[in-house]
């Protein structure tokens, strides 16, 4: 398959789907966990149809995940998924989800989000494999996207070499927040490895957690998730443990760190890290406007590492939105 290349418009899928209270929270607004969920399920299949399902394929990232539009109960929901780029073993997939008011006389369509995963191609053996090579349509807009990707990964390396991952540690604890969850053959594909989307879940679940418990547990709603790393599969029978700890305070904002763990239970002393991220979450007042969050205060020196890489991860996301902003509208 090395030599073989495919379009665009080969991988792009489509899936449309009712918000119903039991995907909202208290706001009546959709739980960015549960479209995080459908838009991994939704990427890998965009992935799988590249790749005519000849290949397996795994979440490696997730790499940018912008909020920018809360969804309401009774909505419809609308999201695309196609290939942006493909590099040796690995390809990324845009996901975008936009909502439709069915409120409105008009029906108004906004958009909510934009996703940017990672998946990498594994043979029957589930070992990295040479992916075919993706050749655009000569549409300007492919050959942004393509060169976006290429950017984006570049990125990701820098931001890892300016602000190193601090683990969580023991003296962490009076502050993080944590979950467990057993994986049970639902969460799992047939090789028994469990899907990328519910550890998401997992992870923007704890994550809110420990954003309410600093919003004196008051409302909050999902801003962005930002660099998903998955390090190794969960299985079945695994309990999951996810740690989340706050980072970093702005004025009406909050970015919390969150570490995913499993436990083997005929190994319960060798946890395996599974994945880790970041997330930044809005404090809401009772009238669904951004409100003031209390400052988080650095306890220990690896918080005041973890503060200060936070600012560096704001002012790279800036600094990218701002590039991808000058690239469409150069091709417009």
């Amino acid at each position: 398959m090395s030599s073989s290349s495919f379009t665009v418009q080969k991988s792009s899928v489509e899936l449309v789907w009712p918000a119903l209270m039991e995907h909202c929270n208290t706001l009546s607004l959709v739980k960015e966990g549960y479209l995080l969920k459908l838009i991994d399920v939704l990427g890998a299949y965009s992935a799988l149809k590249y790749l005519d399902n000849q290949l397996l394929v795994v979440t490696a990232s997730l790499d940018r995940t912008n909020f920018v539009h809360p969804i309401k109960v009774w909505d419809r929901v609308v999201m695309e998924a196609h290939v942006t780029q493909v590099w040796n073993t690995s390809m990324e997939i845009a996901v975008n989800v936009d909502a439709i008011d069915m409120r409105t006389a008009d029906m108004a369509r906004y958009h909510v989000a934009t996703a940017k995963l990672i998946y990498v191609g594994l043979d029957k053996e589930r070992k990295p494999v040479h992916l075919p090579f993706l050749t655009v349509d000569g549409s300007s807009q492919q050959e942004a996207e393509a060169e976006l990707a290429d950017l984006r990964k570049a990125s990701r390396f820098e931001e890892q070499d300016a602000a190193p991952w601090v683990a969580l540690s023991l003296t962490d604890s009076p502050w993080w927040v944590e979950t467990t969850r057993e994986m049970t053959p639902s969460d799992a594909n047939l090789q028994g490895n469990v899907f990328g989307g519910v550890i998401l879940e997992q992870l923007a679940q704890t994550g809110r957690q420990a954003a309410k418990q600093q919003c004196m547990y008051g409302a909050v709603v999902g801003a962005r998730m930002d660099r998903v790393n998955f390090l190794s599969p969960g299985f079945i029978g695994e309990t999951i443990r996810c740690r989340a700890l706050v980072t970093r305070t702005w004025r009406t904002s909050v970015e919390v760190q969150v570490e995913l763990v499993a436990v083997n239970p005929n190994e319960p002393e060798a946890p395996r890290l599974i994945a880790q991220c970041y997330l930044v979450y809005v404090r809401m007042s009772p009238l669904g406007l951004p409100t003031d969050v209390p400052p988080w205060n650095a306890k220990t020196p690896e918080q005041e590492l973890r503060l200060a890489g936070a600012d560096i991860r704001r002012a790279n996301r800036h600094a990218e939105r701002a590039l991808v902003d000058s690239t469409l509208k150069a091709i417009q």
